[in-house]
């Protein structure tokens, strides 16, 4: 969430804070993290691994792995625009000062197919 705590784009995060109370999700934007705690670290880690395991299923996929959100949108764009990219992880989207990741973007006949990858 580093541009978003830099007050520069709204994340998925930010937003369903701030629909339950905007004056948290303004604190989430404008001040610095707190350090987490061991369950936070411990949730943080267990993410990854589900993360790691979904990937295995998409063979031809290409993860998405850039220090900023800009960066890692204009690689995503370049990989769509390829018609050999068939399988994108992570695949980040910046409109109108709002930032949004895909967890699995499958290219489909039609266009592209999204998988929302979730632990439980």
């Amino acid at each position: 969430m580093e541009d978003a705590a830099a007050g520069k784009h709204v994340t998925k995060e930010v937003f369903l804070e701030a629909r339950a109370c905007h004056t948290h999700g303004w604190y989430i934007r404008h001040d610095p993290p707190s350090e987490p705690s061991v369950a936070d670290l411990f949730r943080m880690q267990e993410g990854m691994e589900i993360h790691e395991r979904a990937r295995r299923l998409f063979d031809s996929g290409i993860l998405i792995r850039q220090p900023s959100l800009a960066l890692a949108a204009e690689q995503t764009a370049a990989l769509l625009k390829d018609p050999e990219t068939q399988c994108l992880f992570e695949a980040t989207f910046l409109v109108d000062g709002y930032a949004t990741k895909a967890d699995v973007l499958q290219r489909v006949e039609d266009g592209w197919g999204l998988v929302e990858v979730k632990s439980n």
